[in-house]
């Protein structure tokens, strides 16, 4: 992604498309850490996992559970060539909805998305420092 951004030769577009990446990364774990706190999870047993021993070995479920994750995507990876695999079901419908989100980007300015982005940020920010002060 970096690659993409400094090859671009626009530092406005390349700012741009690091900061969409970055809420695209982190978004996901604000609504994880909003569901954990509401709903309480880190209180439900089943989701704590147990301690049990194999041998000498002092082991804990959550950690052999992620460790069997990652040697199946290790073995995907390995097995599919990396993400060259990941074209998914149907590589022309992907192309074609990439040239459509590529034909409406040509007609929208970088300065006014990032604006848009911007003032949609400080919107945000601003209702929930209103919301916080009345609670």
């Amino acid at each position: 992604m970096l690659t993409v951004a400094a090859a671009g030769g626009q530092a406005v577009r390349g700012a741009a498309l690091l900061a969409v990446y970055a809420v695209g990364m982190a978004v996901p774990l604000f609504v994880l850490a909003l569901l954990w706190q509401r709903l309480r999870l880190g209180e439900r047993r089943w989701l704590r996992g147990r301690p049990y021993r194999v041998g000498p070995l002092r082991l804990h479920t959550t950690s052999t559970i992620s460790g069997l994750v990652f040697i199946v995507i290790g073995v995907l990876f390995v097995g599919f060539d990396g993400t060259a695999g990941l074209a998914g079901s149907d590589p022309a419908g992907a192309a074609a909805a990439e040239d459509v989100v590529a034909g409406i980007g040509a007609h929208v300015p970088d300065l006014a998305a990032l604006a848009v982005v911007a003032v949609l940020t400080v919107a945000v920010v601003a209702w929930r420092l209103a919301r916080d002060r009345r609670h």
